[in-house]
């Protein structure tokens, strides 16, 4: 029987928890407490996301913002930091809920592997280099509009990778450019995931994948997160859970049967949300679509938990 529970690569509630710790029980935002307890288990991605735009002061306030964030949210809520296989395990066995810890755009870093060491300690299993705008490391993924002015990474980035890897996080690649991503293929020699990212086939938008990109991932065993903001779906008036479940259908075409999992980015799309899918709560509707579809049960399962949970077990320290 498929049991009811998810693995999300992203989201964006730190950031809203770090402003207000109230919402998070019976708020209105897509993941809180009470939504997140409708599955017999549920592991967040929590993300911590800097603007490269802002002074290095506002990063570096956003930054102690996060930290007395976590600490609030672990001591005062029923959920689980995740940090090494084991806790994954225990979670996979036990149920409940889960926070797995991320940083998205490392632009805040000023000595990188001190700062990497600084957030392993705090519980950061999961780094990005870039957002849309361009950082000390490379290009983000705006630049996709000019693919003439794509520089890829900087060779501060390409060190970053090794940095990162050395350290034991887990790269990730959805916001580089596209000339960046093939810089961290390169320069990697680890399995990496795209978080929020869907199919570019199917939406091309600079937000997403391209087949040969995906590829790349699938032939590392690595992950990719399906993302969902409208906008990176489809450019139907009212996207729907049907239009999402195409990107699922297009990267499973490519075998990425082991490499697809979820990452809604929700909390971080405003009221830009898809008819179905407007909360982590409702996440469990895009399982629904594949069942329809003639997704075995033990895909779909694969699909929401599973390859995420494998992909961990083999990026995770053992404890």
């Amino acid at each position: 029987m498929l049991k009811k529970r998810i693995i999300d690569t992203h989201c964006d509630t730190l950031m809203l928890y770090s402003k207000d710790t109230t919402g998070f029980v019976g708020g209105p935002w897509n993941v809180t407490l009470d939504k997140m307890q409708t599955y017999e288990s549920y592991l967040g991605t929590f993300a911590m996301y800097y603007d490269a735009t802002q002074t290095d002061e506002e990063r570096k306030a956003q930054q102690i913002a996060y930290r007395e964030a976590v600490a609030h949210l672990l001591a005062n809520h029923p959920v689980r930091p995740v940090r090494t296989v084991a806790d994954l395990e225990t979670l996979d066995r036990d149920g409940g809920m889960g926070v797995l810890l991320s940083i998205e755009n490392a632009c805040v870093f000023d000595e990188d592997r001190a700062e990497l060491d600084a957030a392993w300690e705090m519980g950061v299993r999961m780094i990005s280099l870039t957002h849309f705008k361009d950082s000390q490391y490379g290009c983000g993924n705006a630049i996709n509009n000019t693919p003439e002015l794509d520089t890829g990474l900087t060779e501060r980035g390409k060190a970053m990778v090794k940095l990162v890897e050395e350290r034991g996080m887990i790269f990730d690649v959805s916001h580089l450019s596209f000339k960046s991503f093939w810089d961290v293929a390169e320069a990697a020699e680890k399995p990496f995931i795209a978080s929020h990212s869907n199919a570019y086939a199917v939406r091309d938008h600079g937000r997403n994948l391209k087949d040969e990109m995906f590829k790349e991932i699938v032939r590392r065993g690595g992950l990719a997160g399906i993302c969902f903001a409208p906008g990176f779906i489809s450019t139907a008036e009212k996207v729907t859970v049907a239009h999402v479940a195409d990107h699922v259908d297009h990267l499973c075409a490519l075998g990425g049967e082991k490499c697809i999992c979820i990452g809604g980015d929700l909390d971080g799309l405003g009221d830009d949300l898809i008819q179905g899918l407007h909360n982590c709560a409702m996440s469990w509707n895009l399982a629904e679509e594949l069942l329809k579809r003639n997704y075995s049960e033990a895909l779909v399962g694969d699909i929401m938990w599973g390859n995420a949970r494998e992909f961990l077990k083999k990026m995770l320290p053992k404890a």
